[in-house]
């Protein structure tokens, strides 16, 4: 399925990186600005529908209904509207530890 509500952002650069501090590392990125004015609803075995192969439902290993409501880090998604990606509430510039 096509998304028919969707940004584009053909000259954004996002200059993903990594930094190695010695015990650390971090994912340095710029985030799109335009991600803050996108509304947005948690991810849910409703919206994710079927697998494609085995046609089957993304759903929690105990067959409960899915919801994608933390980030890649743990943060708590707003269930109102939340960030578009993997990460929660971010700013234009960010880096984040990843190890």
């Amino acid at each position: 399925k096509l998304e028919t509500n969707c940004a584009v952002l053909n000259d954004f650069n996002a200059h993903i990186s990594l930094k190695d501090s010695g015990s650390d590392v971090y994912l340095i990125m710029n985030y799109p600005p335009v991600t803050k004015n996108i509304k947005e609803r948690l991810i849910t075995t409703d919206i994710l529908g079927k697998t494609k192969i085995s046609e089957q439902l993304f759903d929690n290993p105990d067959g409960s209904d899915m919801v994608i409501d933390y980030d890649y880090f743990g943060n708590k998604r707003d269930k109102n509207n939340p960030t578009v990606g993997p990460i929660e509430k971010t700013d234009i510039n960010n880096n984040w530890k990843v190890w």
